[in-house]
């Protein structure tokens, strides 16, 4: 798993593109939380050689949204996750987030639960990736 951070509009898909080197959309399938994309509850059928998950920040904000406790969505979110890099060995799961932690914490206290959850689910993702990036200004910064 490739996990990608950084600052909202900073070049995190364009860094993905070229380090990829995607230039078809046949090559990839990504959910955008950005384009309204829905994420299946079960990532096993999808076959791909590149699965991409963009804006997972947003992705954590529709868990309140749900009835279901954040943590046990946030578990069941990062199980597909390593299911799905199980039984696609020559894939490449990619999450891409903007970082919501920095600045000025928010006033309202679902705001500021909303951004817990973003970062403990980014602490575990990068727990679980082979390589983690910062991307600030379209510069990239890997840190593991």
């Amino acid at each position: 798993m490739h996990v990608i951070t950084g600052g909202a509009f900073n070049g995190k898909w364009h860094f993905v593109k070229e380090f990829y080197q995607l230039s078809n959309e046949a090559d990839f399938i990504k959910y955008s939380s950005y384009n309204d994309d829905v994420l299946p509850n079960d990532f096993s059928n999808i076959k791909t050689k590149y699965l991409i998950i963009q804006g997972i920040e947003l992705y954590v904000k529709n868990f309140f949204n749900n009835e279901i406790s954040i943590p046990s969505q946030t578990e069941e979110f990062i199980l597909n996750c390593l299911n799905w890099e199980t039984s696609n060995p020559n894939g490449n799961l990619i999450v891409i987030g903007n970082d919501i932690s920095k600045g000025v914490v928010p006033k309202e206290a679902s705001d500021r639960e909303w951004r817990d959850m973003t970062g403990l689910m980014y602490q575990k993702l990068v727990q679980m990736s082979q390589r983690y990036d910062v991307i600030w200004y379209g510069i990239n910064k890997q840190l593991k």
